[in-house]
Parts: C-alpha cells; sequence; structure tokens
C-alpha cells in the first residue's frame, strides 16, 4: 500500500519540483504546457496521418512557405529578398533567425522545414514568458493573475464566431472578423509564424 501510494505522489513530486525550478506556479506550469500543445495543433494531425511536411504548420501556408524561400536564400546568400515583391530590387536585409536556420540548413544539412520548426519551443517559451512577465506587473498572485494568465494567453475575440453562425456580412466579413481575431490571440502566432 505504501509502495503504491509513493509511486502515485512521484508525479505530482517531479511537476512540483519542475515548477518551483522554472519560478512557476502549478497553475502557471499547467499554462504553459496548453500552450506547448496548442502551438502543435496543425503538426499533430499531419503527423499521425502520414503525410508530407511542407513546413507549414499554420492557417495560411503561404506565409510559412515565404519563409522557408527566406530560409534558403539566407543559406545561400545571407541577405534575403521578397521575391514575390512586384517593386525592383535583390536582397535588401538580413534576417537573423532565418539566417541561424539557414546556416544551419548548410553546415548540418537538415532539411529547410526542420530548421525552421526549430524555432517553435523558443517561440513558445518567449510568448510565455513575455505573457507571464507583463501580468506578474499587473496582478499580485492569486486568483487575479491566474485568470489574467488565461486570458492573455487563450482568450479568443467571440465576436468571430458570432459572425460565422450569423451568416452576416456572408464570406468577405466572416474573413475579416477570422483574420482581426487571429491578430489579436497570443496563440495564434505560434501556428507558423515563429519569427513574430
Amino acid at each position: 500500500m505504501t509502495g503504491s501510494a509513493t509511486a502515485a505522489e512521484r508525479p505530482r513530486h517531479a511537476l512540483g519540483w519542475t515548477a518551483r525550478r522554472l519560478g512557476l506556479d502549478r497553475f502557471e506550469l499547467g499554462c504553459l504546457v496548453i500552450l506547448a500543445g496548442v502551438s502543435l495543433t496543425f503538426l499533430g494531425p499531419l503527423l499521425t496521418r502520414g503525410r508530407s511536411l511542407s513546413g507549414a504548420d499554420g492557417l495560411y501556408p503561404a506565409d510559412q512557405l515565404q519563409y522557408l524561400a527566406w530560409i534558403r536564400e539566407a543559406s545561400h546568400h545571407w541577405l534575403i529578398g521578397n521575391r514575390f515583391d512586384l517593386t525592383p530590387g535583390g536582397r535588401p536585409f538580413l534576417h537573423p533567425g532565418y539566417l541561424l536556420s539557414g546556416l544551419l540548413n548548410r553546415a548540418t544539412g537538415l532539411s529547410i522545414p526542420a530548421s525552421y520548426l526549430l524555432w517553435k519551443p523558443f517561440a513558445v517559451m518567449v510568448t510565455f514568458a513575455g505573457s507571464l512577465a507583463y501580468v506578474r506587473r499587473f496582478f499580485p498572485a492569486g486568483g487575479r493573475s491566474r485568470a489574467a494568465l488565461a486570458i492573455v494567453l487563450f482568450a479568443v475575440m467571440p465576436a468571430c464566431a458570432v459572425v460565422a453562425w450569423t451568416g452576416w456580412g456572408g464570406n468577405p466579413r466572416a474573413y475579416t472578423f477570422d483574420f482581426i481575431s487571429g491578430e489579436m490571440w497570443t496563440g495564434q502566432y505560434l501556428w507558423g509564424y515563429l519569427m513574430t
């Protein structure tokens, strides 16, 4: 009986140790774990269905494919440019994130999509740490701080659901509200917009 109770307490103790080590309470650690899970929302179904990974893991794949093109450019030239822009110009800027991914691709042979996805854990940590610092600045530890952290990380504007359910304005208006809602939600940037 005592052996099984000790085994059941072990995960709790490990969770508490991890939370203390990171300076988080259990609720904050839970939010971090959920945020990390949310960041994998698009990758999970792709991996479990045996589909090939293009490197795009968000709602607008064209954006992520542009980022992968920039990583390829950075691996060869260091400087990158927008090949889909109508104005003339070569490679007008240096982006440190795409450059590091490009150099990693060139040095190790790691695929371009994988070299971009390596930024995801960093993006999750920066998003969480920034949100937590913001909440801790304005609220003392406790219930209000926890509620604020949940709102900052996971709140989505409900107006887009109302527009979609009522059919108000048709598809163009629904798209506009979806876009605005996505821009206002913290987690959306973890779906393919890792450098944002």
